[in-house]
């Protein structure tokens, strides 16, 4: 069932591994940093400075830390994300919806 939404049995096991091994690498001297956690290849690549030290802020009711250097990031990786594109243009989230034929417990 795992499999079928995308996910694998031992993901925890395997995030945990994956820590373990970019842990070994200091942020510190790094010309260039990288976020795994939203893979879109070389767009998520950016200049050290442009993480910088990070800013508190909210998102979407949360508190969170955004990139110092975020107009510069947004842009590279979204281009003018601040105006909607086009509506042929746009795309959503890829959702499942999987019916197991089973009733909601109450």
């Amino acid at each position: 069932m795992l499999r079928l939404l995308g996910c694998h049995r031992r993901t925890a096991v395997i995030a945990a591994a994956y820590e373990r091994m970019i842990a070994q690498y200091p942020v510190a001297g790094s010309a260039l940093l990288v976020n795994h956690g939203n893979w879109q290849g070389k767009l998520d690549y950016a200049p050290s400075e442009e993480f910088g030290a990070g800013a508190p802020a909210r998102f979407q009711g949360l508190e969170v830390r955004i990139p110092t250097g975020y107009d510069s990031y947004l842009r590279r990786k979204y281009g003018d994300y601040r105006r909607d594109p086009p509506p042929e243009a746009r795309q959503g989230h890829r959702c499942l919806a999987l019916d197991t034929g089973l009733e909601e417990m109450p």
